[in-house]
């Protein structure tokens, strides 16, 4: 294996912090709520299509755009102060940490 496909930033958008581990958690909870299966799919892909274009899209951070569409009082600044509560941020540093050091490791 080369050293470039394991590079601590190729693993930033590594599975363990990327989409495939927080799409189940909102699946999940959405279809817990009452969503058909179906529909908590169309949902989430459309979430992460739009937040992708978005992000490819704009000179924005990605903390700036962040703001642009969470609107006081609304629902995703209600979530998000509920991810952040509940540790949500330190566990996605953590996670980004653990890949590249692991990347690092890797690599040598």
């Amino acid at each position: 294996t080369d050293s470039e496909s394991v590079s601590p930033s190729s693993n930033l958008g590594s599975p363990v912090v990327g989409g495939s581990s927080v799409n189940p958690a909102i699946r999940s909870e959405a279809i817990a709520l009452g969503l058909p299966k179906e529909t908590a799919d169309t949902l989430i892909d459309g979430m992460v299509e739009g937040a992708a274009a978005m992000m490819s899209g704009s000179d924005l951070s990605p903390a700036e755009l962040g703001a642009a569409v969470t609107t006081p009082g609304g629902t995703t600044e209600a979530g998000l102060a509920t991810m952040r509560a509940a540790g949500f941020v330190e566990a996605v540093r953590g996670g980004v940490a653990a890949a590249c050091q692991r990347g690092e490791k890797l690599a040598q």
